[in-house]
């Protein structure tokens, strides 16, 4: 199966595409319809470039509704909508871009002078468009009318406009053009050299949008710069004040430090002072005063004596132990 079309009313949305479906067209759309709560009203698939008849896996669905939703789910994964401009469908009888050529039950149009009758009893010498009225065949690619029909389906795509409501809106910018252009070329009616054309209107716009462009940068770069300016004034007291923070803890910790020892001082016993004991000199002098009488062995003997007193002081010293 190579089509699905289910009859229903409503407006239709832009086209959408569905890349390397394995699924079939019917099973494609039911799992479409279930996932994402809409209606479909035709799904198909592309044919293959090199032959008609062989169908690809890329499908082409068409969703009813006012708005085409930005994002779709499809087998448990969520998918951005690809969007599907179409090429303009020209009318193969009256040469018109407002419905297939199956649509169209009244007398066939010549392709070349634009009168009811068919294209091979036609035997005007020049060419005449249907359309636009201009030396070329209706089927002419470069015809006014084509490319302007490719303008409204690319409005049409990009807006997410049914075609209902693409086709009014397209209708009344169109107006909207004209009558600026009418009025412009009014204001120079009396001088040709300087009648607003089609390009230099876009001209006009488009520095005007440029004008607007570089605007909104400045109002942006001022913007930024001040922000910049504020964060810098911002970062600049964090970090006073985490300086003072920090020569204040350090001044806490160094009294706090302080204190501790001199705690620790005042606690700690003093040390014990030690005794110094002074050796009398004795001296040739002086004489030693005994609160008690002692006996002198007469084997002791001062001859060999090392000790630092005098014959003298030893003599004394034998003279009072005889008293």
């Amino acid at each position: 199966m190579r089509r699905i079309i289910k009859v229903l009313t409503g407006p239709c949305t832009p086209q959408t595409r569905i890349l390397d479906s394995p699924l079939s067209l019917q099973e494609l759309t039911d799992e479409f319809e279930a996932e994402n709560n809409v209606k479909i009203h035709e799904a198909r698939r592309f044919l293959s470039n090199k032959s008609k008849n062989i169908a690809t896996e890329n499908v082409l669905v068409t969703i009813y509704g006012a708005n085409l939703p930005q994002h779709i789910k499809l087998w448990l994964t969520r998918q951005e909508i690809l969007l599907f401009l179409a090429k303009p469908r020209q009318c193969r009888k009256c040469f018109s871009f407002s419905h297939p050529t199956s649509k169209y039950k009244n007398e066939s149009i010549c392709e070349n002078c634009g009168e009811h009758h068919d294209i091979q009893s036609c035997t005007s010498p020049t060419l005449t468009c249907i359309l636009c009225k201009g030396p070329h065949k209706a089927t002419d690619l470069k015809c006014p009318k084509r490319e302007e029909e490719k303008k409204f389906l690319k409005f049409k795509c990009l807006n997410r406009f049914s075609f209902i409501d693409a086709r009014r809106k397209f209708q009344i910018d169109k107006k909207s053009y004209s009558s600026a252009t009418s009025t412009s070329h009014n204001n120079h009616a009396h001088d040709k050299t300087h009648y607003v054309t089609k390009e230099k209107l876009t001209e006009i716009l488009n520095r005007q949008m440029l004008e607007q462009r570089n605007l909104f940068m400045e109002m942006i770069n001022s913007q930024a710069l001040l922000l910049q300016q504020t964060m810098d004034k911002y970062n600049e007291h964090i970090m006073k004040n985490l300086l003072c923070n920090t020569l204040a803890l350090k001044n806490i910790t160094e009294e706090t430090l302080n204190k501790n020892v001199n705690e620790n001082e005042i606690k700690r016993p003093p040390k014990s002072k030690k005794t110094k004991y002074e050796v009398p000199k004795i001296g040739t002098d002086k004489q030693f005063e005994l609160s008690s009488t002692v006996t002198v062995s007469p084997a002791l003997s001062f001859e060999n004596s090392t000790s630092p007193c005098s014959s003298k002081t030893v003599s004394s010293f034998e003279h009072q132990m005889h008293i």
